[in-house]
């Protein structure tokens, strides 16, 4: 009887468990319990085993967005995809389909289909932006932004989800620190300071999103707030031990002791930077601040040696080729030169001088970077005329003489003087010591540059000159600079080098100084001239009124039509025809004289002087001002006769 009973129970209970093993809802709640335990191969058996039974469509809805679900974190995406576009069209109003879309979007981006998975993510904050995932969507849309460098949208993005999210702050600590490192990328650091106020208390954000806390010391740091800065890192490298900004925040704490001069903590945190993340950037640019301070003890022992500078430069060449936004690279090049020129030599380090004028020329490094390339440029220079490769060295120059130009070298310009001497080219010689002259040689260089010049003068047959600057050179006084000679000889140079407002100055103090008339006859022509160069035509007219006496007629006309197509060009018409007349009293029958005062005539609206003129000039056998002027009076007539046409 007992076991009949016994019998009988066992009986129930397997009919009981069959029947809620193959009860569809149950089958469903077993589903989603295997799921959320993360037993995925189980959960998609029984879902397989779910959808294969016969199910209304409430139930069928459920279990295939399931099916994809497990799917998509299993990895098995083309099937998920698949899976997904079946059940999203089965059932276009589930409300599944932000969830849908989300995995969708995930699956396209890990395929490399930005362009579709934005495409589901604005579907989601477009149409369910109360929906549970549409801050994780929002999240994912701003890396595709940031990934394919739409900054602009990104940021918008990001602060929409910070406003919106706010009683969410894992999502607003996740938003902001993508902000705040896309503000630092950049280079918007005042912004940085602006987001973490907006934020409201921060503390509760640092359990989500610890790198807030490196981002409040990365403000402190550059605010100068030294102990606050040092403060907050180590309580972020507490909470984030494995944080990839770890490393950073070293560096930058050697940064800090370097420079407040506490070097021997600057170098630990240094070597601990660059043995413990050997790969990284930090690494890197620790390695160079290294050599830099141990720089500062090389004075004493004659400089670093060949070793030191052959394990340094490809740590300097790869700052200057990986990084060249980093403002470290500003210290990078110059030092980059210096070692170039002493391991490699002058041509070398030249050509690493033309890069970095060409890519900064209004770098922070400039001054200490164009003393190096002054002295791998002299070097160059002075390697050449050991040859006596006089042409190789002026190619060179010229070939990048804009570049040069920015070097600023005088001694540079020496050297390329000597070459043109080496090839009895007195002139560019000359212009060149002049040049070197402008620059300001040191004490040093002075006497070669002035005797230099002095021997190309003399070969010039210019002896008063090459006296003077003798005697500049062997009695080294100060008052020589202002003589006459020398202020004339100036003057001379820089109206050849069409410098005309110096020279105008230069030659007027020499006249002023100048004690016998003849000195100031050779030099009026000259001021003239660079008057006229100057276009300063009130100075012009005095001049003109004071001619000196005896002065060459032929000389004056020349310089007289130089004044009126100087003036006639920069629009002083008045002035030019006052010049033109005063040229006509010495040659009245000039053709050329003429033409111009005729042309003053027209432009001032003197019609009638104008047609009186070319009347004058038409009856002249000088051609081809008389066929000029005849097609100008053809031209009047037809003018007037269509006027009375019109009439």
């Amino acid at each position: 009887m007992l076991k009949s009973l016994s019998f009988a129970v066992f009986c129930l209970l397997f009919l009981a468990s069959g029947a809620r093993a193959q009860s569809p809802y149950l089958l469903l709640a077993e589903v989603k319990e295997q799921y959320n335990q993360g037993h995925l191969d189980t959960a998609l058996v029984i879902c397989d085993r779910l959808l294969g039974m016969p199910i209304d469509e409430p139930l069928l809805e459920e279990a295939l967005f399931l099916k994809a679900y497990i799917l998509a974190d299993k990895g098995e995406t083309e099937e998920a995809k698949k899976v997904l576009k079946e059940a999203v069209g089965k059932f276009p109003d589930s409300h599944h389909l932000p969830r849908a879309y989300f995995y969708l979007a995930r699956i396209f981006k890990a395929e490399g289909d930005w362009s579709s998975a934005l495409g589901y993510l604005r579907l989601i904050r477009k149409h369910y932006p109360e929906s549970e995932v549409t801050p994780e969507a929002a999240l994912l849309e701003a890396d595709l932004l940031l990934e394919k460098r739409r900054y602009r949208m990104a940021e918008e993005l990001l602060n929409w989800l910070i406003q919106r999210a706010r009683e969410r702050p894992a999502v607003v600590a996740q938003a902001a620190v993508k902000l705040l490192d896309l503000y630092h990328q950049l280079g918007r650091e005042a912004e940085i300071g602006r987001l973490l106020g907006r934020l409201g208390p921060l503390d509760r954000l640092y359990s989500y999103a610890p790198d807030i806390l490196y981002w409040q010391g990365y403000v402190a740091y550059r605010e100068g707030r030294v102990a606050e800065a040092q403060r907050l890192w180590l309580r972020y490298v507490n909470l984030a031990p494995d944080s990839p900004r770890i490393r950073r925040v070293f560096y930058l704490l050697a940064e800090m002791a370097r420079e407040s001069r506490d070097v021997i903590k600057a170098r630990q945190f240094y070597a601990y930077v660059a043995s413990t993340w050997p790969a990284s950037k930090e690494a890197v640019l620790a390695k160079f601040r290294l050599f830099q301070l141990k720089k500062n003890f090389y004075a004493f022992f004659g400089g670093p040696t060949p070793q030191d500078i052959g394990v340094i430069l490809p740590v300097l060449s790869m700052i200057c080729e990986k990084w060249p936004d980093d403002p470290v690279v500003h210290e990078v090049w110059p030092l980059r030169i210096e070692l170039v020129l002493k391991q490699k030599g002058p041509r070398v380090a030249l050509e690493l001088s033309w890069e970095f004028l060409s890519r900064y020329p209004e770098s922070p490094g400039l001054k200490e970077a164009l003393f190096w390339i002054n002295r791998s440029l002299v070097a160059y220079d002075r390697l050449f005329l050991s040859q006596k490769n006089y042409l190789g060295l002026l190619n060179y120059h010229w070939e990048h003489l804009d570049l040069i130009s920015k070097v600023r070298s005088p001694e540079h310009w020496y050297l390329v003087g000597e070459a043109y001497k080496g090839l009895d080219l007195y002139p560019q010689a000359r212009r060149a010591y002049a040049r070197a002259w402008e620059l300001k040689p040191d004490p040093a260089l002075t006497p070669d540059v002035m005797a230099s010049w002095a021997e190309v003068l003399t070969s010039s047959g210019e002896l008063e000159a090459a006296a003077a600057l003798i005697e500049d050179l062997l009695d080294k006084n100060p008052r020589y600079r202002s003589s006459p000679a020398i202020l004339a000889l100036r003057g001379r140079l820089a109206l050849r080098e069409r410098r005309f407002g110096l020279a105008r100055e230069l030659l007027l103090e020499a006249m002023s100084k100048s004690a016998d008339l003849e000195s100031k006859l050779r030099l009026w022509p000259l001021l003239v001239e660079a008057t006229i160069g100057a276009a300063d035509f009130k100075a012009l007219e005095r001049l003109f009124s004071r001619v000196p006496k005896n002065f060459p007629q032929k000389r004056l006309l020349l310089l007289l039509k130089a004044a009126g197509q100087q003036a006639l060009s920069s629009g002083e018409v008045p002035f030019a025809l006052d010049i033109y007349e005063k040229a006509l009293k010495l040659q009245p029958d000039d053709p050329e004289l003429l033409w111009y005062q005729a042309l003053c005539f027209e432009r001032l609206g003197q019609e009638a002087a104008a047609e009186e003129v070319w009347q004058k000039l038409s009856s002249l056998e000088t051609q081809p001002y008389k066929e000029l002027a005849q097609a100008m009076l053809k031209a009047r007539e037809l003018v007037d006769r269509a006027r009375w046409e019109v009439l």
